[in-house]
């Protein structure tokens, strides 16, 4: 593929992964986190800040952890168990119904997934990054020419979730996610002390 046409294809797939899931959290905020996170955890954060219950958390939580060392430590333990949460659900996660109708590929994905997907492609390595934007547009393409996945681009979908659930399997077997699940609880409950002497 054309680095041109390469190009165009990102943007296209950008606009439509990210549109119905954008993260409702503070960008600043997860920008600054970001920092200390993984490249699968950053993926992992932008899923879970879909939802608008964890994204308002975090909108609360993140500027007192900025503002001190040992807080920052407890927000982190707080958020990596919420990663873990996540990856643990998703890594059992179906393919979409490959013989439905779809006007794009990001219908068939949950804002989840779409999030994980778009936060991921901008860490990638370019070689892996571009074969992955190459085989999202020929779903597109595939769906747009009648809304219908083709025989190979219903192997391409049943391929890239594998990796998706792969990837999330991976990061759950990592010390940092392994360490996250005892830290989180206590980690959690001091959190949620802070922030009502905060409120007070």
């Amino acid at each position: 593929m054309r680095l041109p046409v390469l190009a165009a294809a990102a943007l296209l797939l950008v606009s439509v992964l990210s549109a119905p899931a954008r993260a409702a959290a503070n960008p600043a905020l997860v920008s600054s986190i970001e920092k200390y996170l993984r490249d699968d955890e950053k993926a992992c954060l932008a899923a879970i800040l879909t939802r608008p219950a964890e994204a308002a958390q975090f909108d609360a939580e993140a500027p007192l952890a900025l503002k001190d060392p040992k807080v920052l430590k407890l927000f982190l333990d707080e958020w990596r168990g919420k990663l873990v949460g996540f990856a643990d659900h998703d890594k059992s996660a179906p393919d979409p119904d490959l013989d439905a109708a779809y006007s794009d590929y990001a219908q068939m994905l949950t804002p989840e997934i779409r999030a994980y997907l778009l936060r991921r492609l901008k860490t990638m390595p370019d070689g892996p990054r571009n074969d992955l934007i190459g085989y999202l547009q020929s779903v597109n393409s595939s769906l747009a020419n009648g809304q219908r996945l083709s025989w190979y681009t219903k192997k391409v979908v049943a391929g890239i979730m594998d990796h998706y659930r792969q990837d999330l399997s991976s990061y759950l077997a990592t010390p940092m996610a392994q360490g996250a699940r005892a830290a989180a609880p206590a980690a959690a409950a001091a959190m949620a002390k802070l922030r009502a002497a905060e409120a007070a």
